[in-house]
């Protein structure tokens, strides 16, 4: 095996991407246009969104709790890694779920 094969290769986008990852105030594309929208269908469209988001990376998260114990132990903090990022990305969109949940309420006046 030949040096190359063995030494991580780096990606000069990789920073770039972890952090736009672990921003807690990231938005996704196309949100930052509605939030100061007074339309109710606005405010619906991305709490539907985030559901969907959340849903999954909580999926993705008890996936992984499953599939822990097959990874052999030099593995294992590659995984905790992944976990933590995964809990981090999970709450930034909880956050972003709780906001728009809230700013629905606001705009079809119910009660939170």
């Amino acid at each position: 095996m030949s040096s190359a094969d063995s030494e991580p290769q780096e990606n000069p986008g990789d920073d770039k991407l972890i952090e736009d990852a672990l921003a807690t105030d990231r938005l996704l594309p196309g949100e930052e246009g509605n939030l100061a929208s007074t339309h109710p269908d606005d405010a619906q469209h991305w709490r539907d969104v985030y559901v969907q988001l959340v849903e999954f990376k909580q999926g993705l998260l008890e996936e992984l709790e499953q599939q822990v114990g097959k990874v052999a132990p030099a593995g294992q903090p590659e995984l905790q890694r992944d976990r933590e990022i995964m809990e981090r990305e999970a709450g930034r969109l909880t956050r972003r779920l709780d906001y728009w949940q809230r700013r629905l309420d606001d705009l079809t006046g119910r009660a939170g």
